[in-house]
């Protein structure tokens, strides 16, 4: 099956992420967009180079969008007494 190059964006993203969590990192906008330019900059392929490009691109624009119109981003909507998910580590 072969996928967009909307899909394979979306799945570097989700490799970035995967990445935080798997250092016990905390998931923000700031640290998906270091997490992604990290993995552009150690990309030698360039297929793969390009597609982590356009997620840092994508990222960029919808953080800065919610930024912008005043929406909550997602670190900012939990309310105080959220309790972090539990993360299974298998």
């Amino acid at each position: 099956m072969f996928k967009s190059d909307d899909e394979k964006t979306i799945t570097v993203i989700g490799d970035a992420v995967l990445t935080l969590l798997n250092n016990n990192a905390d998931i923000s906008a700031a640290s998906l967009s270091s997490a992604l330019r990290q993995m552009h900059d150690a990309e030698t392929d360039d297929a793969r180079r390009q597609l982590t490009g356009h997620a840092i691109e994508l990222t960029g624009k919808l953080f800065s969008n919610a930024a912008c119109t005043g929406e909550d981003t997602p670190e900012q909507s939990q309310p105080d007494t959220a309790q972090p998910l539990p993360v299974s580590r298998h």
